[in-house]
């Protein structure tokens, strides 16, 4: 089961990450039912909550 970190969100949300295009593939194939079984880590969740009230 592929489990999504902070990482890679950050890079879906910053254009301007160098690993955006890769987590937009990835989002991408996840949305169209390529990548099945995805699920985002809590902790994940949190930091990114964390981060983005700043």
């Amino acid at each position: 089961m592929p489990i999504v970190e902070l990482d890679m969100l950050l890079a879906l949300v910053n254009s301007s990450d160098r690993l955006h295009p890769t987590a937009d593939r990835i989002f991408h194939d996840i949305s169209e039912g390529k990548i099945t079984g995805v699920r985002v880590a809590a902790s994940a969740l949190l930091e990114y909550e964390l981060l983005t009230q700043v």
